[in-house]
């Protein structure tokens, strides 16, 4: 299983912001079927184009644009697109930026907003 580390994400990033802690990527993306992965770091995916669908051991999800997703670290999940264009904007927490400014580390799991 493949693991990703800060900032990166599946597909073409155009655009990475580092504040103290928190990042930003800016992604279109590429790939139809991204196999079983999982992030380095908490964060959130609001989807602003396309669609994509994330299966993990638990659910199975069909994303639209206006999607908001968060990730707790570490949790394996993969993700099926369908053709066309597929862009999203994630906003990752890091372990340092949790812990100094929510006070907590964070547990396996994730919250759907829609």
């Amino acid at each position: 299983m493949e693991k990703l580390t800060s900032g990166n994400f599946f597909g073409h990033t155009d655009q990475t912001i580092k504040l103290d802690g928190l990042i930003i990527t800016n992604t279109e993306y590429t790939h139809e079927f991204v196999d079983w992965h999982y992030h380095d770091n908490a964060y959130f995916t609001f989807l602003i184009a396309g669609k994509v669908s994330e299966i993990n051991k638990n659910d199975h999800h069909k994303y639209v644009p206006g999607s908001l997703l968060f990730h707790n670290c570490q949790e394996p999940h993969y993700n099926v697109k369908p053709r066309g264009y597929t862009r999203g904007m994630h906003l990752e927490l890091s372990p340092k930026w949790l812990l100094e400014f929510a006070g907590k580390n964070m547990d396996e799991g994730r919250l759907e907003v829609n």
